[in-house]
């Protein structure tokens, strides 16, 4: 008696893609979880309107529009104080004269109004960044590679929403410009980055810098060209006093860059050298460091080994550029590196880096040194927040700047090309979630 044929009984998935099966089937308790969140940041806000920094872009707006100094208490003309007296605004004047509208509206209703569009902004760079991503390498497990993006970034993303700041606003317009130059589009994509450089240009310039080493001189004339263009129309407004108000807004950033230098919350690696060789600022010594340098031979120093350490890195991607999409968010890892002050709110700019690193992992689960990065970032990014070992020590010692560290060398070891991922993902798969031969 014959045997029955037929089809070998299924095979239960592996475990990522039975958690990718669960994940997608918890879309509706995520989404309700992160609308939870947003309202109690929205009644912290309501609740302390005087807490973050949004009150500071209310008061650049007010001095703009009359005419008056935007950086010190004292008037246009004054010789700068360094960071004495300072009206505790910021940046560069193309923002206060943009954020004008918060004039017509009650500060609690500013507040509310600028998270919305901050959790807004924030939307939008997370579903850019994996449209970036998927541009290259087709997504697989999509929702697993999320969670995990979501888990390293959200300390970053809560603090710069609570404080109410601009980081997220930059990011979009980062990512924006990038995906537009991806499309063949680089003047389009190099004016939407330069004008994130019109309101904080620290460390963005490292993308112009990358775009002329690739030689897309469009997208890199997009940017200066942008930038220059707010500026100096933002600039009109003050007339013959336009000049001394852009030196009073150097002089204040080279203050604040001395101040904040040693902070232990500053994750730049001039701020790491920094403390390293001069220790923490005074009357916050409460650890021992290995330096007591001088703190201006100190922060010399912190800045050249800074430089030897970026440029190479940013030569090598130049060099390579047609053989690493990764680039662009090891060029964003590097600028958050070698600005002199890089607090834990600027790095939202984080979410393209991670989610190549998390895309990657969920491409390839049986891969152990995938979940080792992952693992060694969440240590250094993640445990010292305050919902976990609320360390301070932690990060004074560098222990975001290590994530960092760890994160640009992931992307620039990674020698996996666009075409590579897009075949792998493209590959037929067995009952058991694996690719057939």
């Amino acid at each position: 008696m014959s045997e029955r044929c037929g089809p070998p009984p299924p095979t239960a998935p592996p475990w990522p893609d039975r958690l990718e099966g669960l994940l997608r089937r918890a879309r509706p308790l995520g989404a309700a979880l992160l609308l939870a969140g947003v309202a109690l940041l929205a009644a912290r806000a309501l609740r302390h309107p005087e807490r973050g920094d949004t009150r500071f872009y209310r008061e650049g707006a007010r001095r703009y529009w009359a005419g008056e100094n935007l950086y010190y208490f004292a008037p246009l003309g004054s010789p700068p104080t360094g960071i004495r007296n300072n009206t505790s605004f910021t940046y560069p004047p193309p923002f206060a004269a943009l954020s004008g509208w918060m004039l017509a509206l009650p500060y609690p209703a500013v507040r509310v109004v600028w998270l919305v569009l901050g959790v807004a902004c924030a939307a939008a760079s997370f579903a850019l960044a994996w449209r970036l991503v998927a541009a290259r390498a087709p997504p697989v497990r999509p929702h697993l590679a999320a969670v995990l993006c979501l888990g390293l970034l959200l300390r970053f993303a809560v603090n710069d929403l609570a404080h109410g700041q601009v980081n997220w606003l930059l990011v979009l317009l980062l990512l924006g410009g990038l995906h537009r130059a991806e499309r063949g589009h680089s003047l389009a994509g190099g004016a939407l980055v330069g004008a994130a450089l019109s309101v904080k240009p620290t460390a963005w310039p490292l993308l112009a810098l990358y775009a002329v080493g690739r030689r897309d001189l469009r997208f890199a004339g997009g940017a200066l060209g942008c930038a220059g263009l707010l500026l100096g129309a933002s600039l009109l407004r003050y007339g013959v006093h336009a000049p001394t108000l852009v030196r009073d807004w150097l002089a204040l950033m080279q203050g604040f860059a001395e101040l904040s230098a040693q902070s232990p919350g500053n994750a730049s690696l001039p701020g790491l050298f920094a403390r390293l060789g001069a220790g923490l600022p005074r009357g916050e010594e409460r650890w021992i460091l290995l330096g007591k340098l001088d703190p201006r031979v100190a922060l010399a120093w912190a800045r050249g080994a800074t430089l030897l350490l970026v440029l190479p890195c940013l030569g090598w991607l130049c060099l390579r550029r047609g053989r690493r999409p990764r680039a662009p968010a090891a060029a964003l890892v590097l600028g958050a590196l070698a600005s002199p002050v890089t607090w834990k709110a600027h790095l939202v700019v984080l979410v393209l880096p991670l989610a190549w690193l998390c895309s990657d992992v969920a491409r390839h689960p049986q891969r152990r040194r995938g979940w080792l990065l992952l693992a060694a970032l969440f240590a250094a990014l993640v445990l010292p927040s305050r919902a976990l070992l609320h360390s301070e020590a932690l990060d004074a010692y560098g222990a975001t700047t290590a994530g960092l560290l760890l994160c640009l060398g992931a992307l620039l070891a990674s020698d996996e090309g666009g075409a590579d991922l897009s075949a792998d993902a493209a590959a037929p798969r067995a009952p058991t979630g694996r690719p057939t031969p």
